[in-house]
């Protein structure tokens, strides 16, 4: 399974993509990020958090040019919400708290 996503709309899936119905109009032109797998990444520009077996494919970035890539944690069964940027994600231990989108680290609360 592959991660993909739209350099028009930045929605992302994990499905063989189909070009219709895209939401900036016309047809979606699709970024094949890479493999699925366990680890969490997030575009330290356009936010979008994959779950990917290295890091993804820095091509198509919706928030332009390159995706910089930030590997938060191993992907595990407890759930992490930061307080101050509110991504939520499945981690087997604590997230990296660098660079929170909101300023500063992250601060990670365990919800389950």
């Amino acid at each position: 399974m592959k991660n993909y996503q739209c350099k028009k709309c930045g929605i992302k899936t994990e499905r063989q993509p189909n070009a219709f119905n895209c939401r900036a109009g016309t047809y979606h032109d699709w970024n094949d990020l890479g493999e699925v797998g366990c680890e969490n990444y997030r575009c330290k520009k356009c936010g979008l958090l994959v779950e990917s077996k290295n890091a993804p494919s820095p091509l198509g970035c919706t928030a332009g040019g390159y995706h910089n890539w930030q590997d938060l944690c191993p992907i595990g069964t407890d759930v992490y919400q930061c307080k101050k940027c509110g991504i939520l994600l499945y981690a087997s231990k604590s997230p990296n708290a660098f660079d929170c989108p909101s300023g500063g680290y992250h601060q990670w609360n365990k919800m389950n």
